[in-house]
């Protein structure tokens, strides 16, 4: 998405923001144990003395006298290029240039003995959080440490997916096609996936968080299965592959995984978001969710005025963001459609929509719901969401010259969400977990049992919802990659299928 300079440089940081209305957080005895800690922890009594065990720094590293500047490059960096290319100039200060990395984490001890004496508290309790994570009892033993896992796509879910296997000693590749962390969204994150990223150090890195194909018999050429990139990456043998491209998923049809559409009832979205300037105005405008199904009367107040939705949600924070499903009739009434065409997909198409229609129908919104605009809207967009899909399993394994191949969906790949109810990361770091729990459990359990599992874990994940979580754990600081630790007993055992539960 094109976007004005001035705010390209925000990056990803303006994604995340977990502010909750009032009355969601009383439906929730999951947010009291989110608020209240900062690091997962195994045994209430674990919690007082952490002390992380490192492999230590090799003296014979040459520190550059740049490193703590090329540190604070690195932490500054908003788009992929500059991330990678400031985290290599880290490396050459450190004296780690060309420096393997088959083990990440030694890798990670080298980069904090060069520069942790220099840095200030704030970043000190960056590696301080990072160091109680790793030595937490479910990643001692480095279960994935003999495993290599390609995961497609960098998205939230598959770079969580992909911190996940390297804390279980694992070697990571992550394939993403996009340079620029460009899209704009405000993330409505569950308690839980707060703990979770706090405890890997979001709120030291951003202070406002929580605030606002298979080959042929006869192909030679590539050995078992292939990953084709551009550019090519050299050839490397995985024991597993994890995709996390969403629904233009590519990996699903050749792993023997079908993905279907499960709902078609028409659903239209418009998106918009404008600068906050933070001025005192703006700052008395509470966040709200509104929906015709909980029969709000603001929503029966803009009908009299001519403006039919069925949902709207409004969060603040760098943005003003806002998200509505406005009914196809009031769209065709307010002329915002050029024609009433039978297709949802095109219906919404760029030719078929008046732009200033559309900019004047939202504006009439947001001056009703009382949401003070000092800039003009940096985006306005009308949407089909009318079609969901998910995948028929979370994983399979398949085999070729005697080899395996472990490889599952996660994220938007394995299911679909319905888009205004703010459960894909969330439910997203859910099934990046138990992917990765998968991968770990190669070699404890027989092949069978392990795709059980998954899927079993899989039907307790869809059952989650925004306003249905007994299938969670209610101690979130307990949470870890396993999934005993996230769900409950009674949703893990309800889901096994009764065959199972006969043998």
């Amino acid at each position: 998405m094109d976007k004005k300079s001035s705010l390209s440089k925000r990056g990803i940081r303006r994604l995340s923001r977990t502010n909750w209305p009032k009355g969601e957080l009383e439906q929730n005895d999951q947010d009291k144990d989110a608020q209240e800690s900062t690091l997962p922890v195994e045994e209430e009594s674990s919690a007082f003395l952490i002390t992380p065990v490192l492999p230590s720094m090799p003296e014979n590293l040459n520190v550059a006298p740049t490193v703590l500047n090329s540190f604070k490059a690195f932490e500054a960096a908003q788009d992929l290029g500059d991330t990678l290319a400031r985290f290599n100039k880290l490396l050459a200060d450190c004296d780690l240039e060309g420096a393997g990395v088959d083990e990440p984490w030694r890798l990670y001890s080298h980069i904090k003995g060069a520069v942790y004496s220099k840095l200030s508290f704030r970043y000190k309790q960056l590696f301080k959080l990072l160091d109680a994570r790793y030595n937490l009892g479910v990643y001692k033993s480095k279960p994935t440490s003999r495993r290599r896992v390609c995961i497609v796509g960098g998205g939230p879910v598959g770079l969580r997916a992909a911190i996940e296997i390297a804390l279980l000693g694992g070697q990571v590749v992550l394939l993403e096609k996009r340079a620029l962390f460009s899209r704009e969204n405000m993330l409505h994150l569950w308690p839980w996936v707060v703990q979770d990223l706090t405890s890997l150090g979001a709120k030291v890195l951003f202070s406002q968080f929580s605030k606002s194909m298979p080959p042929t018999s006869d192909d030679k050429e590539k050995p078992f299965y292939t990953i084709t990139t551009q550019p090519q990456i050299p050839t490397m043998e995985f024991t597993a592959v994890l995709s996390a491209s969403g629904t233009n998923d590519k990996l699903a049809e050749h792993a023997g995984i079908s993905r279907f559409v499960f709902c078609r009832k028409e659903a239209l979205g418009i998106v918009c978001y404008f600068p906050n300037l933070g001025t005192a105005e703006e700052a008395k405008v509470k966040e709200f969710s509104w929906t015709s199904q909980l029969k709000h009367q603001i929503l029966d107040k803009l009908r009299e005025v001519g403006i039919d939705i069925e949902n709207i949600v409004y969060y603040r924070g760098e943005m003003h963001y806002l998200v509505m499903t406005p009914k196809r009739q009031n769209l065709v009434e307010r002329q915002v459609v050029n024609e009433n065409l039978a297709d949802s997909t095109d219906l919404v198409l760029d030719e078929n929509v008046n732009s200033s229609a559309l900019h004047e129908y939202v504006k009439a919104i947001v001056d009703f719901v009382g949401i003070p605009r000092k800039t003009e809207f940096t985006r306005v967009s009308l949407f089909d969401f009318s079609s969901r899909s998910r995948a028929d399993k979370a994983a399979n394994i398949l085999t070729s010259y005697g080899k395996k191949l472990y490889v599952g969906l996660i994220g938007d790949s394995l299911l679909e969400p319905l888009w205004h109810e703010d459960v894909g990361t969330c439910r997203g770091f859910l099934g990046a977990m138990d992917a990765v729990w998968m991968i770990s459990q190669i070699g404890e359990q027989s092949d069978e049992q392990l795709l059980a599992d998954r899927d079993n874990v899989y039907r307790v994940m869809q059952s989650v919802s925004t306003l249905r979580r007994e299938g969670l754990r209610k101690n979130v600081r307990k949470y870890t990659v396993d999934p005993a630790s996230r769900y409950s007993t009674n949703a893990l055992q309800n889901s096994i299928p009764a065959i199972r539960l006969l043998q």
